[in-house]
């Protein structure tokens, strides 16, 4: 991600218009991708403000991503030299697409000495591929950089972990600035075997681009461990080298807080979770989390164990692990909306991802495709309140059982895309006692799925007899 520039909110319009033209064009459900490039600033937003104290998350949304449930904002800006500016910009914009992507806009702009900014979006979208789109908004050309509490100069280490500490004695959340595009490099253990100081307070690091990695030739460790006490967001940031024996080679939650958006974790190792271990509460948006490995442990990029995961327009991507490529489940629950579980292998079960215990996955708007393992090389299931819907499971392989799903409980799937699985053992294997519901799907021809695609009980009919808008 790149940093956030000072600008004027005009092009910002300009730029919804343009993604809701081509949504319009190449249809709202048809494609997850276009989807997932429309929605992941304000899905960034919504998650943030659900998972971290308001008081905190509010310096670093405002003025990046209008918030969905308060699109009016109204900011005031004194620049430091003696002068005042004020202007007032009122711009509306109506867009109608159709899939021959016709925009329209209206925009009437005032300016005085004073400077005041309104913004209003609301967006429609049909199954015609019709979508409009009417925003209005005023805005200061004020920085939109957060408050920093700490200002971190590039590479200085020593710093960041002084800032760290300091903030856990303060009850008030602190953000955390880091140097846009620098690189900080961790060479020692701090604390509970990771890098930089355990957090126990709410903090915020924004990392402008910035990365954060362990030393090639550094001793084991994570990079960051969130307490019980604390709550970590991390933003615009690379983590990377994390590798510990233990869980989570690039953060730790132990039942905390944790928040990462617009981030990449890359090229971490560990004995589960790859890159995150989880126990409290996690939520994901807009970011890539890839080339993660746990050996034969479970969990190539997330192990969740009793936690609670939200993961939202982001791309687990080659990621490997004995069990769930990229994600392992463990009596917590999980909720996937335009996700892209993509090209992730497990040795055993779950090449895509692994879910069992008391609560499972909720599944939508989600693309797995091309993982692999041994049985279910999309989905291994033994939760017993599992869903998927429309979602495009496809070109996914097992080469025991199950190329889409190994199911050993009941789940619901529905308006899904199940073409191009391989297994010698079937596309879907049910090892449940009752029968599996997998009723109005597509599975790749009118008349339904080829013989041998079942093993076990299931019912596939009444069956889509025409691509799901999840294909694409």
């Amino acid at each position: 991600m790149i940093s956030l520039p000072r600008v004027s909110p005009k092009p910002y319009l300009l730029l919804l218009l343009a993604a809701l033209a081509l949504l319009a064009a190449y249809g709202s459900s048809v494609s997850t991708r276009a989807y997932v490039a429309a929605q992941t600033c304000r899905a960034e937003a919504a998650f943030n403000r659900a998972q971290v104290d308001t008081a905190l998350v509010k310096p670093l949304v405002q003025g990046y991503c209008p918030p969905e449930e308060t699109p009016t904002e109204t900011a005031t800006a004194t620049p430091t030299e003696t002068a005042t500016a004020t202007a007032t910009e009122t711009a509306t914009e109506t867009a109608t697409a159709t899939e021959t992507a016709t925009a329209t806009a209206t925009a009437a702009e005032t300016a005085t000495e004073a400077a005041t900014a309104t913004a209003t979006a609301t967006e429609t979208a049909t199954e015609a591929a019709t979508a409009t789109a009417t925003a209005t908004e005023t805005a200061t050309e004020t920085q939109i950089d957060p408050a920093c509490t700490f200002s971190i100069e590039a590479g200085d280490v020593g710093a960041l972990i002084a800032a760290i500490t300091t903030a856990n004695g303060s009850s008030t959340p602190d953000i955390i600035c880091l140097t846009p595009g620098s690189t900080y490099v961790l060479t020692s253990v701090t604390a509970q075997a990771s890098g930089l100081p355990l957090i126990s307070s709410p903090i915020a690091i924004w990392g402008f681009n910035a990365t954060i990695l362990r030393d090639a030739g550094a001793p084991e460790m994570r990079l960051l461990y969130v307490s019980a006490a604390g709550s970590l967001t991390l933003r615009d940031l690379a983590l990377r080298g994390g590798s510990v024996r233990g869980d989570g080679g690039a953060v730790y939650n132990d039942g905390g807080g944790l928040v990462i958006s617009a981030s990449l974790l890359s090229g971490h190792t560990a004995g589960g979770g790859g890159a995150i271990y989880n126990s409290g509460s996690l939520s994901i948006a807009g970011s890539t989390l890839t080339d993660n490995n746990v050996g034969q442990g479970a969990g190539g990029v997330l192990l969740n164990r009793g936690g609670s995961v939200n993961i939202s327009a982001s791309t687990l991507s080659r990621n490997r692990a004995g069990n769930g490529g990229a994600l392992y489940n463990l009596d917590g629950s999980v909720t996937l909306n335009g996700v892209f579980i993509t090209s992730n292998m497990a040795s055993a079960s779950g090449g895509g991802l692994y879910t069992t215990g008391r609560s499972g996955a909720t599944i939508s708007s989600s693309v797995i495709i091309g993982n692999s393992a041994l049985s279910g090389g999309g989905l291994y299931n033994a939760s017993a309140q599992t869903s998927i819907s429309a979602s495009n499971i496809s070109s996914n392989s097992a080469s025991v059982d199950g190329a889409a799903i190994s199911t050993t409980t009941l789940l619901s799937a529905g308006a899904n895309c199940i073409v191009d699985n391989r297994a010698p053992g079937g596309i879907v294997t049910n090892s449940a006692s009752g029968t599996l519901n997998l009723e109005n799907n597509w599975w790749g021809a009118a008349s339904g799925p080829e013989s041998g695609a079942f093993i076990g009980s299931v019912d596939f009919t009444p069956f889509l007899t025409a691509s799901a808008a999840a294909c694409g």
